[in-house]
Order: structure tokens, then sequence, then C-alpha cells
């Protein structure tokens, strides 16, 4: 898993370090009116966060209602699942803004040029 950020865009080092959220987001907003491609898939991966997000709290909720397993079980898979929760999530979203720094790149390429 690599830990990006919207710093790590191509072709932002252009502007001014003030001006560059600035631009990142207004290069954003822009691919999410007119690319539907590029607004497809950022939508899909936030439905995807928020359907894990879910799903954790059904499995958390479910495994709190039953007596059975004993509570060093279920405290050992609240912690696993937990885990796995946040691994996901990270993952997802390094993913998102991976692929989020390389079209928002693209089109400040595209602009500047």
């Amino acid at each position: 898993m690599k830990f990006v950020t919207y710093t790590a865009t191509p072709e932002l080092e252009r502007f001014p370090e003030r001006e560059r959220f600035g631009a990142w987001c207004s290069a954003h907003k822009h691919l999410m009116r007119t690319d539907p491609d590029y607004q497809r898939h950022v939508r899909g991966v936030r439905w995807s966060i928020v359907g894990t997000t879910i799903a954790f709290g059904v499995l958390s909720f479910a495994l709190g209602r039953f007596a059975w397993p004993p509570l060093v079980v279920q405290v050992s898979v609240y912690f696993v699942l937990t885990i796995l929760y946040v691994i996901s999530i990270l993952h997802t979203s390094f993913g998102l803004q991976q692929f989020q720094n390389e079209h928002v790149g693209k089109a400040l390429r595209e602009h500047v040029a």
C-alpha cells in the first residue's frame, strides 16, 4: 500500500504552494462534472467505502447480540474485524487518491498546455 496525498499529483508543482490545493480541487470538480468515467469510478469507490462501513457495523452489532461465542472469542473477533476494516478503508482510500491524482494531473497538463 502506497501512502498518497494530493500533493503527489503530477503537474501540481507548476502552481505556487498556496494555490495548489485550490488548483487540485478545481480540476477534480471539473472532472466530476465533465468526465463520466472519472465520476463513475470515484462514486463507486465512495459507495464501496460506505458498504464496507455498513458491513462492519452489522457484523459488530450481530456479534454482540449473541451469548455465544465466549467473551474472549468475541473480543478477538472484534479486534480482527477492526484491523481488517481499517486496512480495507486505508487501501481503498489511498487507491482512490492515486487514481484521482493521475487524472487530475492529466487535466492540469491539458489545461496548462
